[in-house]
C-alpha cells in the first residue's frame, strides 16, 4: 500500500484547514487566559522598612542641630526592637533620622514605637524645636519617572 499524501505540517494543514483553525484557536485562548490570570504592575508590592524622623530647630547650626536634638533622639531610637540601621544627617535649622529595620518587622508597629520614643525624649528637646514628625517610608507615593 502506496501513501499518496505527505505527513508533514504544510501537507496537514492543507488538507484539513479546521483542525489548524481550531488548533490556533485554542493557542490564543490559552495565552489569553494567561495574560488575565498574571497581575501586572509596574513595581512590586514591597515596603520598605524604613522610618524617617525629621526635626526642625530654626536658627540652629548643623552643629548644634547634631548635639542638642539629632543624638538625643538617636538615643532614645536607639532602644526601639527590630533596628538594622540608623544613619543620621544634621543641617541648617533642621535634622532627618533614617532607621531602616530588618525585614519582616511589622512597620505600623515599629513607627508607633519610633513615635513612643520620640515623646519620650521631647521635653528634653530646646524649647525652639518644632514638631518632630515621625513618617514610614512609602514607595507608592513617589513618582516612577520625572520628567524636567
Amino acid at each position: 500500500m502506496k501513501l499518496t499524501g505527505r505527513d508533514d505540517l504544510p501537507s496537514v494543514s492543507v488538507r484539513r484547514p479546521v483542525l489548524i483553525l481550531v488548533a490556533n484557536l485554542l493557542i490564543v485562548l490559552a495565552g489569553i487566559a494567561a495574560l488575565l490570570a498574571i497581575e501586572i504592575r509596574e513595581l512590586p508590592d514591597v515596603d520598605r522598612p524604613v522610618v524617617t524622623v525629621r526635626a526642625s530647630f530654626p536658627g540652629a547650626s548643623p552643629e548644634t542641630m547634631d548635639t542638642e536634638v539629632v543624638s538625643l533622639l538617636e538615643g532614645a531610637i536607639a532602644r526601639v526592637s527590630g533596628i538594622q540601621n540608623i544613619r543620621s544627617a544634621s543641617e541648617e535649622n533642621s535634622g532627618r533620622i533614617y532607621i531602616e529595620f530588618r525585614p519582616g518587622v511589622d512597620l505600623d508597629g515599629a513607627a508607633a514605637d519610633v513615635r513612643e520614643a520620640v515623646s519620650r525624649v521631647s521635653r528634653r528637646l530646646p524649647e525652639r524645636v518644632e514638631q518632630v514628625v515621625v513618617v514610614k517610608a512609602d514607595d507608592d507615593a513617589s513618582p516612577v519617572v520625572s520628567i524636567a
